[in-house]
């Protein structure tokens, strides 16, 4: 089915598979009728598929026929002498070119023959000139589709009829290629069909040719994502592996925990990321527990891609081993756990014992944790403290303003929360929060008329309005004729939205760099919209600090190089403010938005850093402004031989922003300026570091 409200590559793919799905039938006949007159030998063999005694005919300087229209009135045609062939000297000549050719006589028995009641007819002489055929057309000039009448030329008398109603059907087929090809065998509804079909065919080379440009980001994108380091892997020759694919940190965090809880119980495990698995690790083992999630539509991590494409393109290693899976997804999506399905099925495919049932986690599913954890109580785990996470705690909206008003982007939006418990939770620079958000009160009141239900009844002891704020909004169709307390068992809560801290705790305040996000229904995006617009300043927000290691700065004293663009500046923020708070100088920023002029973001604290030598060097880049036009991918590039000296120098590299289109480019001109070697090794030893989304 067609949506048109999908965006981006979802969208491409939908216009490419759905739209070609319709025409394929139509694409499929003009194809296998077109090459009818491209290639003689596909003519000579669908001629005799057909059962036709059918010679191709000559190129058009060996053929010498003499055809004329006559009008459906009943006119006779003008005489006509043969032509000489235009081209070809010295052939001879198939008849007499002094001698003029008649067609009254013919004309004159077809016409008492068949009538004057025909739409069309097609003349032409033979070659050697004594006989004339006649084609009939009824109707439109539509190729095949007529009688064929045969007369002497000198007299007129008839030699042989060829009716379109007598002959076989494969006679008919042959005849009718044209027709066929361009739809007029259907009539007018057919040529339409054919000409629309023929306009969209631009359209699936643009779609095929930006998915295939979609498929080439996404893997040169998954390629330049290193792998996470393992925080377990000194058992390295234990044979129990926990392997994680994460996006997000989840998936790693559950597989540390599964290692620890082995560890508590005397059991060594080794711990690794999916990208780490080869195929002599895997038949080595006694047991395998994977932890893997989906994002997207089904696709798995970044971090998996190279897997995916080395490992499971061919059969697991069949070493008889055990294994389990706990697969991560998002129920919103269509394609729900699809990764971690694709790993069960590839491994039992080759053979390997399933412990126990393959377990699927909603986001933050307690129940299904919960299971894994007493599934691996029952392989000889220990209870271990850490499973549980962070309380989520209520925070107050403190203050809000809008950085870029007039930008030719979405609105971006400094938010500041301040805490409500007495004791402020500490974080570190690099860290995320998790938000949970809740409805437009606007929604919420649409649905509530619709069900014609009071927004202040008690349900479970809570205000009715207060349960659907927070929870995912049924459809005002499937809410009608529902009871207060039956509406609130269908909820589901509302997913979590994670943003980079902008700031660090030493501030007081937890800061946020959030961009306004509209759908194409013109409503905004879930998170930003609550942060931005629905709740209000002095409001309780629900939040949750959740670590995020993959994106501290490197131990020792270093200068960092700092790169990223739009609400990226978040993450490096909290970075430069957490070496300003330390003293630290030297650092360097390479930063890009869209206008200078409404686009600066922080431009005041950026000029103090500058001033007081916490930053010793800073490079912007704004695409819109025509005496700039470049992205930051492109100050990394003029910048390559700094880059290189500053790396030399033990400098570390961080790059917080957009994974789509910025991450990539920069991390293909850091490669070219450094060499993929040394930017391996920098992966390796924790100087390149990313916080991309």
């Amino acid at each position: 089915m067609l949506d048109l409200k999908r965006t981006g590559r979802n969208l491409y793919r939908s216009l490419h598979a759905v739209i070609g799905g319709w025409m394929v039938l139509c694409y499929l006949m003009s194809a296998l009728t077109g090459l009818w007159w491209s290639y003689g030998w596909y003519h000579d063999l669908a001629s005799k598929a057909l059962g036709i005694e059918e010679t191709r005919r000559a190129p058009a300087a060996d053929r010498k026929p003499k055809e004329a229209l006559a009008d459906a009135k009943g006119d006779a045609p003008r005489a006509a002498g043969s032509r000489k062939k235009r081209g070809v000297e010295g052939a001879p000549k198939a008849m007499d070119s002094s001698r003029a050719i008649s067609f009254d006589p013919a004309w004159q028995t077809f016409v008492q023959r068949v009538g004057r009641d025909f739409g069309r007819a097609s003349l032409t002489v033979s070659r050697d000139g004594r006989a004339v055929s006649v084609e009939r057309f009824d109707g439109p000039l539509r190729g095949g589709l007529m009688d064929r009448y045969t007369f002497d030329a000198a007299t007129g008398s008839l030699e042989a009829t060829d009716l379109y109603a007598n002959r076989p059907i494969n006679k008919v087929i042959g005849a009718s290629m044209l027709t066929l090809h361009s739809g007029a065998v259907f009539g007018v509804p057919g040529r339409v069909i054919v000409m629309l079909c023929s306009l969209t065919m631009p359209l699936f080379a643009i779609t095929g040719w930006l998915l295939y440009l979609g498929r080439r980001r996404k893997r040169r994108e998954a390629d330049a994502i290193a792998p996470l380091p393992s925080f377990a892997t000194s058992h390295a020759n234990s044979d129990l592996l926990i392997v994680h694919a994460s996006q997000t940190g989840t998936a790693e965090r559950i597989a540390s925990l599964s290692a620890a809880a082995f560890a508590s119980a005397g059991r060594a495990a080794r711990c690794l990321p999916i990208s780490a698995l080869d195929s002599v690790s895997l038949a080595a083992a006694r047991c395998v527990l994977f932890v893997v999630s989906t994002y997207g539509d089904g696709q798995a991590p970044d971090r998996a891609r190279s897997f995916v494409r080395q490992m499971m393109a061919r059969p697991a290693p069949s070493g008889g081993f055990g294994y389990a899976v706990l697969a991560l997804g998002d129920r919103e999506y269509p394609d729900f756990c699809h990764f971690g399905r694709q790993v069960d099925e590839w491994l039992t495919k080759a053979g390997a014992r399933r412990l126990f049932e393959r377990i699927e986690m909603n986001g933050r599913d307690d129940e299904s944790e919960q299971r894994w954890r007493r599934q691996l109580s029952a392989l000889g785990a220990a209870t271990v403290a850490g499973w549980e996470e962070a309380p989520v705690q209520s925070w107050t909206l403190a203050q809000r303003k809008l950085l870029n008003p007039g930008s030719q982007g979405g609105g971006v939006h400094h938010v500041r929360l301040k805490v409500n418990a007495a004791t402020s939770p500490g974080w570190t620079a690099g860290d995320i929060v998790e938000i949970y958000p809740h409805n437009d009160p606007a929604a919420v009141a649409r649905v509530l008329s619709a069900a014609g239900l009071d927004a202040g009844a008690l349900v479970h002891g809570r205000r009715l309005d207060a349960h659907l704020s927070g929870a995912v909004l049924p459809s005002a169709e499937s809410v009608r004729n529902m009871s207060a307390a039956a509406l609130v068992d269908t909820l589901k809560p509302l997913p979590h939205r994670d943003y980079s801290i902008a700031s660090i705790p030493a501030d007081g305040c937890l800061d946020l760099v959030v961009r306004q996000r509209v759908r194409s229904s013109g409503e905004l995006g879930m998170g930003s919209g609550w942060l931005t617009a629905h709740a209000a300043e002095g409001s309780l927000v629900q939040a949750r600090i959740r670590a995020n290691a993959g994106f501290y700065r490197p131990d020792g004293e270093r200068a960092l190089i700092l790169i990223g663009n739009g609400t990226g500046i978040a993450g490096l923020r909290a970075h430069l403010r957490e070496r300003s708070a330390a003293g630290s100088k030297g650092h360097w920023l390479l930063f890009g938005e869209r206008n200078a002029r409404y686009d600066a973001f922080f431009k005041q604290e950026l000029e103090a850093w500058r001033a007081d030598g916490t930053l010793a060097r800073i490079d912007l880049a704004y695409s819109r402004d025509d005496d700039c036009g470049r992205y930051v991918q492109d100050l990394v590039r003029h910048s390559a031989s700094d880059i290189f000296t500053w790396v030399g120098g033990a400098a570390a590299v961080m790059v917080c922003g957009s994974l789509a289109g910025m991450a990539p480019a920069v991390d293909r001109e850091l490669r070219a300026a450094l060499g993929d070697e040394r930017v391996s090794m920098m992966v390796a030893n924790g100087l390149y570091r990313r916080d991309v989304y």
